[in-house]
């Protein structure tokens, strides 16, 4: 009996242990159950996706240029290097009176000694590929150097305003069109950055495009080419492709770098927030894998959104605001961080109204083009658009409301403008940043022609 009743307390004891033991187990066994079922979640969600074109190949965000194919990026960089004006000339012909014969002067100077420099550029624009050297660690470099794009484009707005000084309407139209046909080339690029620049860029031609109509009277072809090339600007998928961009290029490689735990809290993050990013690249897989789900459902959201004119887009932006706080707060760090560093929806939601106010812009540009070819085969601007549609233009409507943009006659001129992101009529109020508000107007986008 002794000996049965030793046995009988080593088995307890070796049951005791194995049950302590097994209890201790069964949360880490649900632990490395629960990573799995993350990481199936995460793949399923990336088939998905990729199935429906969202997540894409890096290399079909960036197609290679062809062998034996001329690249129009290497032209506009020797284009760049050749181009000869100083600061100070720069400086003077930014605050001299627009209408003073020094000015005039010094432009003309700088326009034709810089002619190599522009056929250059002009050669570029005719190039089908464009490929720009990249640093994705620094999403402005393809555009800001080497290639000096942004000089560029003010080099070509002072040849459009030298051309239009010499009364020469037709070669600044044309060399307008050189300026839209170089910044398709950057909004190919898929970064958001790139994609803001061309807006700006853009901006700044359409203000010269609007000098040469207010002071000249360029011949209806050279208006009609202009118009056919603005018509044919897509506004709706750069954007979209940006918006891949940044998941493809930026989004999953920083996952990938934090799950190497080759990536440290940014600046902003809490104590806390912090204390769970430092887990990630060890034992917090489980937050990791579904943190990158959070950020792709938010960014399908906002790349939906991209794809659509802003007020369809409004509804897509709201519901990506709210995903990140559709789950617990430690399955989103972040997601959240992201918004806090700048990359939250108000960016994107402002690019998508940046981008459809320049679509504005462009339609009334061919509202514009299409008055001044009208005014000079009948020796008057027209009464309507109804005018223009009957001489057999194509009037493109308001990308806010998807309606006929509003026109007048006004003076020896005319006036056309779009009802901008409050979508009201505000008779052609432009926007005065020191009395109007960005956010609540009232405005509207506004393109004046005085005769």
């Amino acid at each position: 009996m002794p000996q049965r009743s030793s046995g009988l307390r080593t088995f307890n004891r070796i049951g005791c242990v194995a049950l302590i033991a097994l209890v201790l187990a069964l949360p880490v066994i649900g632990y490395f159950q629960a990573v799995r079922e993350a990481e199936a979640d995460l793949a399923a969600l990336k088939k998905r996706l990729r199935a429906e074109g969202i997540l894409v190949p890096v290399e079909q965000l960036i197609p290679k240029v062809p062998k034996g194919e001329q690249n129009a990026a290497d032209l506009y960089r020797q284009a760049f290097a050749a181009l000869s004006i100083t600061s100070q000339e720069s400086d003077t012909l930014y605050h001299l009176p627009q209408s003073s014969r020094e000015r005039q002067r010094l432009l003309l100077e700088v326009v034709a000694r810089n002619q190599p420099s522009y056929d250059l550029v002009d050669r570029a624009s005719h190039v089908t590929y464009c490929a720009f050297p990249r640093n994705w660690a620094d999403p402005y470099s393809v555009v800001t150097s080497p290639s000096g794009y942004i000089h560029m484009v003010i080099a070509l707005c002072y040849r459009i305003e030298a051309l239009d000084a010499l009364g020469r309407p037709e070669a600044a139209l044309d060399a307008a069109g050189v300026g839209f046909a170089a910044i398709e080339h950057l909004r190919g690029e898929p970064t958001v950055a790139a994609q803001l620049l061309a807006y700006i860029e853009q901006s700044r031609l359409i203000e010269a495009l609007n000098g040469i109509l207010s002071h000249g009277s360029p011949s209806p072809a050279a208006c009609r080419r202009l118009f056919g090339q603005l018509a044919s600007v897509d506004q709706l998928a750069p954007l979209a492709r940006a918006i891949q961009g940044e998941m493809v290029v930026f989004d999953m490689a920083y996952y990938a770098q934090i799950a190497r735990g080759g990536c440290s809290p940014g600046q902003g993050t809490s104590a806390s927030d912090a204390l769970v990013m430092s887990t990630y690249g060890t034992v917090g897989r489980f937050l990791l894998h579904r943190d990158q789900m959070t950020r792709l459902r938010e960014m399908t959201e906002v790349y939906e959104a991209a794809r659509l004119p802003w007020p369809a887009a409004q509804q897509h932006i709201e519901a990506a605001e709210q995903t990140p706080y559709s789950v617990p707060a430690y399955e989103s760090v972040i997601t959240r961080n992201k918004r806090r560093a700048g990359q939250g929806q108000y960016l994107y939601a402002n690019m998508i109204l940046a981008r459809d106010e320049r679509g504005a812009r462009i339609a009334l540009a061919q509202i514009a083009l299409a008055a001044k070819a009208f005014q000079h085969s009948h020796r008057r601007y027209p009464e309507s658009l109804a005018e223009l549609e009957a001489d057999n233009w194509k009037v493109p409507d308001d990308p806010f409301t998807g309606k006929s943009l509003p026109y007048r006659r006004e003076g020896q001129g005319f006036v056309v403008w779009s009802l901008g992101p409050n979508m009201v009529d505000d008779n052609a109020v432009k926007y005065d940043s020191k009395t109007i508000s960005s956010a609540d107007g009232p405005y509207d986008i506004v393109l004046r022609v005085k005769r």
